[in-house]
C-alpha cells in the first residue's frame, strides 16, 4: 500500500533490535500469546493516537490534552454494472455496500436500527455530504467511530469538551463542534480522495472476482497446486492481475484514519495541510487553532482465502436486499 498512499499518511515505522528476553516477557501478556520470540528486530511505530506537546510559544508549557478519532470509512464506490448479477443490479447500483450490509445486521439482530451513514457522503469530497456522514456516525458510531483522550476511549461529547471546552450548541449532534473540526480536516487533506482510488483499483463484483479464481483453481492440476505455480499465459496473468487489484482494494475498504489533535495554544496563522515533516493546522469559527495529524492504518494486505468469505457474505446481503429503497443521485461507479 505504501505507493499508493502519500508517505504523510503512513504511520512512521523503525527497525529495532530487541533481546530475547524483552520478547519472552511481552509473551506473558494475555493478548500476546502468539508473539515470535526468536525474532531479532521488531518494527517500531508512533502512536498515532498522540502529539508531541506545542511548546513553540514558550508561554504554556503543560501538555494539552491529544484527542483522537478514528474512523473506518468503509467502501466510497459502486461496482462497475456490467460485472453485477442483473438480479442485485437494482441493490448494488443504487445503495452503498454499507448500507446493504447494515440493513442485513438489522435482519439477523446484530444493530436494533441500521445506520444513516453513507459512505459514498464521506468520500464525496463535499462538505456539506461529509458533514452528513460525521454527523451519522456521531448518532450511531457502532465500530465505524471511536474518540479517546489521551489514548483513553470517550464518548464524542467528552472528547468534544477535551479539545474545545464548553461550545454553544448550534448542531443536533452531541460533539458537533469536534466533528466540524474533523470535516475541515478532512476536506482540507486528500486522505480520503487517495483511498478512494485504491478502492477503485478493482470495481469488479466479488461474483466475477470469485469466477476468476475458481477459474485458475480448475484449470491447476493436483501437481500444480503442490508446486504453487502455473504456465505463464495472457489469460492467467490478467486473472492474476485482477486477483491483486481486488485484494488490495479490500485493504483499503476495510482500512481506518486516526486523526490526532490538539488545541494550539498561541492561537494565530493560516489554515495549512500536514506535511512529512509538520502537523497541519485548522482554524475555529469559534478563534484560536487545531493542529492535527491524520494517519491511515490497518493497511494489511488482504489474503485470497477471504474470497469464500466475501462471496458468502455477499448473498446473504442479497437475500435481505430485496426490501431496500435504492438512494438516488449516486454516481453508478
Amino acid at each position: 500500500m505504501g505507493p499508493l498512499v502519500d508517505a504523510k499518511y503512513l504511520p512512521v515505522q523503525h527497525w529495532v533490535p530487541v533481546e530475547p528476553a524483552f520478547l519472552v516477557t511481552l509473551a506473558q501478556r494475555p493478548c500476546l500469546e502468539r508473539l515470535d520470540v526468536d525474532v531479532r528486530r521488531v518494527m517500531l511505530m508512533r502512536d498515532s493516537r498522540l502529539l508531541p506537546a506545542d511548546t513553540s510559544s514558550g508561554r504554556d508549557l503543560r501538555p494539552r490534552p491529544t484527542v483522537s478519532v478514528e474512523i473506518k470509512p468503509k467502501w466510497g464506490a459502486l461496482p462497475h454494472a456490467h460485472t453485477v448479477p442483473p438480479q442485485h443490479r437494482a441493490a448494488k447500483l443504487g445503495t452503498s455496500r454499507y448500507q446493504l450490509h447494515q440493513h442485513l445486521k438489522a435482519a439477523t439482530g446484530a444493530i436494533e436500527v441500521p445506520s444513516e451513514y453513507d459512505p459514498l457522503d464521506l468520500f464525496s469530497g463535499e462538505a456539506g455530504r461529509v458533514w452528513t456522514a460525521l454527523q451519522a456516525l456521531g448518532r450511531s458510531p457502532q465500530n465505524n467511530f471511536l474518540t479517546a483522550v489521551d489514548g483513553k476511549p470517550g464518548g464524542l461529547h467528552s472528547a468534544s469538551l477535551a479539545l474545545l471546552g464548553p461550545c454553544r450548541a448550534v448542531h443536533d449532534t452531541p460533539g458537533a463542534a469536534l466533528l466540524t473540526v474533523v470535516r475541515d480536516v478532512l476536506v482540507q487533506e486528500d486522505a480520503l480522495a487517495q483511498i478512494l482510488d485504491v478502492q477503485r483499483l478493482c470495481s469488479t463484483d466479488i461474483h466475477a472476482v470469485h469466477a476468476q479464481y475458481q477459474a485458475l483453481l480448475d484449470a491447476a492440476s493436483p501437481e500444480v497446486r503442490e508446486q504453487g505455480t502455473l504456465p505463464p499465459t495472457p489469460a492467467l496473468e490478467a486473472a492474476l492481475s485482477l486477483l491483486r487489484d481486488y485484494l488490495t482494494s479490500c485493504t483499503a475498504r476495510d482500512c481506518a484514519l486516526l486523526l490526532a489533535l490538539r488545541r494550539e495554544s498561541s492561537g494565530g496563522g493560516p489554515m495549512r495541510p500536514q506535511t512529512a515533516e509538520a502537523p497541519g493546522r485548522v482554524t475555529l469559527h469559534s478563534g484560536g487553532a487545531v493542529f492535527y495529524r491524520l494517519t491511515v492504518i490497518d493497511l494489511d494486505r488482504k489474503p485470497v482465502s477471504k474470497l469464500a468469505r466475501h462471496l458468502a457474505l455477499d448473498a446473504e446481503i442479497m437475500r435481505v436486499a430485496g426490501g431496500i429503497e435504492p438512494a438516488a443521485d449516486h454516481d453508478l461507479e
